[in-house]
């Protein structure tokens, strides 16, 4: 996936997530952080059970997972305005022939590798820059050890969550709704 395009869908998605009331003013952004985490606990699970998707069954989970992880990481990228540029640098447990957990291993590494520069360096936009596009290349990169391409989908997934119940601002007020 081209940057241009990945900046412009991360644009898309947190303009739809802002309109949809997924954020909020003064929103803690560690929150949304963790729920990446739990994408990538999600993709393994799917791996390790072999599973298929549940909202899109034409897809192993595994799959559908890591476009999870991809779309909530565009989504956050366009919250704090950052840009994505290829880096080149892969993380060591991402290779072809690694393990699924230890490809996924190295993304959530990845992921809480930007967190603890969202916390350490909060001002510093050059440095926020760089750990996002890290975060965005180990999703990239592990897709690609997995051997997998999730563009479709993750298409799929962005037009399957504009309409979902479950996404909707009156069911998550409800008591057991989703609050974030």
């Amino acid at each position: 996936m081209k940057a241009e395009y990945l900046n412009n869908l991360s644009k898309e998605i947190h303009s739809h997530n802002v309109a949809v009331g997924w954020w909020s003013e003064g929103e803690c952004i560690f929150q949304k952080i963790q729920l990446i985490i739990t994408e990538c606990a999600e993709m393994t699970e799917g791996a390790r059970k072999n599973l298929m998707d549940d909202k899109l069954p034409h897809y192993k989970m595994e799959i559908v997972e890591c476009a999870d992880i991809m779309i909530r990481a565009l989504d956050i990228g366009g919250r704090l305005e950052l840009t994505y540029e290829p880096t080149g640098m892969v993380h060591p447990f991402i290779a072809k022939g690694h393990t699924a957990g230890m490809n996924h291993l190295g993304v959530s590494e990845s992921i809480t590798g930007f967190a603890k520069a969202c916390y350490s360096f909060p001002d510093d936009k050059g440095k926020l820059n760089l750990l996002y596009s890290m975060m965005i290349d180990s999703i990239l990169d592990c897709a690609t050890a997995q051997g997998f391409n999730f563009a479709k989908a993750m298409q799929e997934k962005i037009l399957l969550n504009s309409s979902r119940d479950d996404h909707k601002l009156e069911n998550r007020a409800k008591e057991k709704g989703k609050k974030f």
